[in-house]
């Protein structure tokens, strides 16, 4: 045994590895399982999809006039995610189940081309499959594959346009890749990494191939957009970028968001640093992969710091490090061959291999304890009141099949509630059945009195999820008559007219 060790040191590194990233690939459909199997809320705007795509499935417009819907609801991405969404929904009906279903199989799919981007960069399947497995390793992807929202469509099309650029980029066949960046960006319009990096790429090494890449990307995308927009009597651009796109900027929320992501993840990041600064050394020149994760960096420093982003806004840099961590496994267990090359090499793979391990923290997808006797609890006062209710989880209402089409807090959020013209959004209207005690139940995630100070002048605010006159209208009108602050995701205040 230990004469075969010393002929094949890389044997205990690759073991070592293949245990530990099999351990969190146990794990991870525990949490899955543990989301799939209850209707309730896991990810703040789950329920906020979950009415767009049931929209869809009723053939009611996405982008209505906030001011003239009797339900106003700001739309602040592009349609593809909810056009699957839905289209999924009219054929089996309305269900949580169904944009976390669409969420896991994006993953799988991305996994799989993470296999497929290594294999075809390095030879080495072994690479492939660390960089697939990997992905489910991530604590940002194990809880953002799981919940009914946009990323991991966006992701899964960016990846698969990555894998045919990275296939064809010598020939006009890049093009093919086009199509799947085009698809990304009207999933969510900060999946700019890809396209991005295949146009630098091309720049530096194709430029003729670059002006039909960029013809075909940017014609395509402005040609789609202005039909969306002409169909949508300009409502369409003017929810996504004019009123979505206006949310504040801090640069003190941005830098939190980013390293939460890279110490969150520091192995996987130390790893692929590693290997991007071996390469400049080495003066191996300019690659693609080597592109991709720079330019998917320098996408979450900046959209990062649009108040309303969270870590999920890192994960298409984390899957580039992926697989940035799959090339540098392949390329040593392709080292390991040759063995006038063994001693270093192994030095470094268990260097690499230890970081990978021990960095990279774990987190099993689940709900809070309490989580199911809450919605049981609010479900009762749901179903025992008749009339129109204010929900911001509007799980809750979705669940008990009941009109959920009311969303301030991405108007607010977003400022809509300060500006006049067609750019706002006027309140007084809600404010107006709010003081007459209109909405049966006011169901939010925080104390009213715990953000609004009766007799002063200091408005907190939940994130900019209620105005002043929002606040001081429910706590002249409602009572709080039922809450919940321990052992949930998001915390449960209900409040009824006095």
């Amino acid at each position: 045994m230990l004469k075969y060790l010393r002929k094949n040191p890389l044997v205990l590194p690759l073991l070592g590895l293949g245990m530990g990233l099999g351990w969190h690939l146990v794990k991870y459909p525990i949490g899955v399982w543990n989301i799939l199997s209850r209707s309730y809320l896991y990810e703040c705007g789950e329920g906020y999809n979950w009415l767009l795509a049931q929209r869809v499935s009723q053939g009611i417009s996405l982008y209505q006039n906030v001011n003239e819907s009797i339900a106003p609801v700001l739309v602040p991405y592009f349609p593809v995610y909810f056009l699957v969404c839905g289209g999924l929904t009219t054929i089996f009906g309305s269900s949580l189940l169904i944009g976390r279903l669409v969420s896991i199989v994006a993953i799988i799919i991305v996994a799989f081309f993470l296999y497929k981007i290594v294999n075809l960069e390095v030879k080495s399947r072994v690479g492939g499959i660390v960089a697939a497995v990997l992905v489910f390793c991530i604590p940002v992807v194990q809880i953002w594959t799981v919940v009914y929202r946009v990323d991991t469509l966006a992701l899964m099309f960016a990846i698969i346009g990555i894998y045919l650029a990275l296939k064809f980029k010598e020939s006009r066949k890049i093009l093919w890749s086009v199509p799947l960046f085009l698809l990304a960006i009207l999933t969510k319009q900060s999946a700019i990494a890809a396209p991005l990096a295949v146009g630098i790429y091309l720049l530096i090494k194709e430029r003729k191939l670059l002006y039909w890449y960029l013809g075909v990307l940017l014609g395509g995308l402005g040609i789609i957009l202005l039909s969306l927009n002409l169909a949508t009597d300009g409502q369409f651009l003017l929810h996504t970028i004019f009123q979505a796109g206006s949310a504040p900027l801090t640069l003190e929320w941005g830098q939190w968001v980013v390293w939460a992501v890279i110490l969150g993840n520091l192995g996987l990041f130390l790893v692929s640093l590693g290997y991007l600064g071996f390469q400049i050394y080495r003066h191996k020149g300019v690659h693609l992969l080597l592109i991709y994760p720079v330019i998917a960096a320098l996408v979450l420093g900046i959209a990062s710091c649009k108040l309303g982003s969270y870590i999920n806004y890192g994960l298409e840099l984390l899957i580039a490090c992926c697989i940035l961590s799959g090339i540098v496994v392949g390329r040593l267990e392709l080292w390991g061959r040759e063995p006038r090359k063994i001693s270093k090499r192994s030095f470094m793979v268990a260097v690499g291999i230890f970081l990978l391990l021990l960095l990279n923290q774990s987190a099993i997808p689940r709900h809070g304890e309490n989580t199911e006797i809450v919605y049981q609890d609010v479900s009762e006062y749901i179903q025992e009141t008749p009339g129109p209710i204010i929900s911001e989880d509007m799980v809750f209402l979705l669940n008990e099949g009941r009109d959920a089409g009311l969303d301030t807090a991405n108007l607010i959020a977003n400022g809509l509630d300060k500006r006049d013209g067609i750019l706002g959004w006027d309140q007084s209207r809600l404010v107006g059945e709010l003081e007459k005690g209109y909405y049966s139940l006011v169901i939010l995630s925080y104390g009213v009195d715990g953000f609004w100070k009766p007799g002063t002048t200091n408005y907190v605010g939940a994130r900019g999820r209620m105005t002043e006159e929002m606040a001081r209208a429910i706590l002249d009108r409602y009572e709080l008559v039922y809450f919940c602050d321990k052992g949930l995701r998001q915390y449960v205040f209900v409040y009824k007219p006095k």
